[in-house]
């Protein structure tokens, strides 16, 4: 069976990890936990299709998403961009 804990001081400490570091908790026979950080990647998304106008006049946006731990979702922000007439690289969006 194992040993009830009572009367047990619970404290808090707060720090940045930027590198290895080991935490130990003071005392006989305690554990010593080592934590390594592990740097986050700036997601990546782009286009894998040009834009698509659909029949309805909705847009398509075909793209890959990537991030080292995982995507949970993703969003984009579309504005109107005054067109020149007769432009090419605008004209799929009149």
């Amino acid at each position: 069976m194992a040993p009830v804990l009572a009367n047990l001081d619970v404290a808090e400490a707060t720090r940045t990890l930027v590198d290895l570091i080991d935490v130990r908790i003071v005392g006989a026979g305690q554990p010593t936990w080592r934590f390594r950080v592990t740097p986050d990647k700036a997601p990546v998304i782009h286009l894998t299709k040009e834009p698509q106008r659909l029949p309805r006049g909705s847009l398509k946006l075909t793209c890959k998403v990537e991030d080292d731990y995982g995507v949970v979702s993703a969003e984009a922000q579309i504005r109107r961009v005054p067109q020149q007439p007769g432009d090419p690289a605008t004209e799929w969006a009149a």
